[in-house]
């Protein structure tokens, strides 16, 4: 139960920390001008309509997990989550690889070393 709220917890933080807005009566022509940026990911956002639509696995390889660009052992390398950290899956598998929420975007890891998982095929 306990780890439950602490997995939650982070889910609501990271929505939290990803929303930022400026109220309109405060924002000038200028500064709506300067704060609007191209969005710069090659995928899309994955929008978290709800805490309970995504599943949380915390990592379980013994040091580090190669987060990834495309599912496949050859691909190139985005990042690196270490052993404890935990990751929200956007529900999305392939052979072996599941999808995760990833720097505004979405990146891929191997789902063998993720507790609570549906991709890893036994």
């Amino acid at each position: 139960m306990r780890r439950d709220l602490y997995v939650f917890a982070i889910v609501v933080v990271m929505q939290i920390s990803c929303a930022v807005s400026i109220p309109p009566a405060q924002a000038s022509t200028h500064t709506q001008m300067v704060t609007s940026t191209p969005e710069i990911s090659a995928s899309p956002p994955v929008p978290l309509d709800s805490a309970l639509s995504y599943t949380t696995a915390m990592v379980t390889a013994v040091r580090s997990l190669h987060v990834r660009e495309e599912p496949g052992h050859d691909t190139p390398i985005s990042g690196y989550l270490w052993n404890d950290d935990f990751v929200v899956m956007t529900g999305n598998c392939l052979n072996g690889w599941a999808e995760i929420r990833w720097n505004l975007g979405t990146a891929w890891v191997n789902s063998y070393y993720l507790s609570e998982n549906k991709c890893w095929k036994k």
